[in-house]
């Protein structure tokens, strides 16, 4: 495990090192945009130190599979998105203090960090954080279906916009009104 940690960050910093391009973005949520519900959120307490490797499958409006590690800590999210032979497609820190973006560019740019950030935040952070942190007119629950399955759903005005199913081994998001779906597929989960 503390094998797998070190390979993790070195292909991090490596990463970060080989990319040729970078750039300094401030980017506020945009409340206009469909697929932003809330405005980005602090990594909560109970998550920092945490460093997650996962498998995205993204259908619908695009079909693309990458390999997505995120590593939370008190002052940034860093993000890298990266093919399964390890080129990187998009890599990304927020600090959340000063709600910076530094993005370096990989394979291709066309990836929004933030729409990366703001799904996983949908995903993985508290609904109670969530909840604080939701546009007017939004609203998400959590709870159990039939069969056990712990779910969220989003709505806009009282109109499901979102679902998320969280399943033994993979994790079924659908974002309705975009017409995409997305399976994560967790991987490998550190803390620090």
């Amino acid at each position: 495990m503390h094998k797998l940690t070190h390979n993790l960050r070195v292909v991090f910093c490596l990463l970060f090192i080989t990319v040729s391009s970078s750039c300094t973005i401030f980017q506020q949520a945009q409340k206009n945009n469909e697929t932003v519900f809330f405005e980005l959120t602090k990594v909560p307490k109970q998550m920092i130190g945490q460093t997650h490797l996962e498998k995205f499958e993204f259908f619908g409006v695009v079909n693309r599979s990458m390999l997505v590690q995120s590593e939370l800590t008190a002052k940034n999210v860093n993000l890298v998105a990266m093919t399964f032979e390890g080129l990187p497609i998009v890599q990304a820190s927020w600090n959340t203090l000063t709600n910076e973006w530094k993005v370096l560019a990989g394979v291709a740019l066309q990836l929004r960090p933030q729409q990366i950030l703001h799904d996983l935040q949908s995903v993985h952070w508290p609904i109670t954080v969530i909840e604080t942190a939701l546009f007017n007119n939004y609203s998400a629950i959590e709870g159990k279906t039939l069969s056990g399955y712990r779910y969220r759903h989003y709505y806009f005005k009282n109109v499901l916009v979102r679902t998320i199913e969280y399943k033994d081994d993979v994790i079924e998001f659908n974002d309705i009104r975009k017409n995409y779906q997305l399976i994560i597929t967790p991987l490998n989960s550190v803390n620090t």
